[in-house]
């Protein structure tokens, strides 16, 4: 009996229907999984959200918070220069070490729009 190029033999093993089932398994598997990031992206940006140390300018006591946090503290006093800067680019927020950078005091830079000249 000789075979044409597309037919399979009788003995090679070939299940079109669990092929199918395979594929079929390996898909919702897939879908499965990007649902499940998803939803992790989706409810790790609510947390981040909420957490005063991903938002400094909503945790520093300065810029309208009552509540001193221990976050808005560790930034100020941080040795590394510090600015926040609005959409307009006037200064909102700086450290002590970007106020020893600048030579001037915290009161004269905020509210600025001044930058540092290299």
């Amino acid at each position: 009996m000789v075979s044409s190029p597309g037919s399979r033999s009788e003995n090679s093993g070939y299940d079109p229907n669990a092929f199918a089932i395979g594929a079929s398994f390996l898909f919702a598997l897939a879908v499965s999984r990007l649902a499940t990031l998803s939803f992790r992206l989706r409810w790790m940006r609510q947390k981040t959200s909420q957490d005063p140390l991903h938002n400094e300018a909503l945790a520093d006591p300065q810029l309208g918070l009552q509540e001193p946090s221990s976050a808005s503290a560790a930034v100020r006093i941080a040795g590394r220069p510090i600015v926040l800067r609005d959409s307009d680019g006037c200064i909102t927020f700086v450290n002590d070490a970007y106020c020893e950078l600048t030579q001037q005091p915290r009161s004269a830079l905020i509210g600025s729009a001044s930058r540092l000249n290299a």
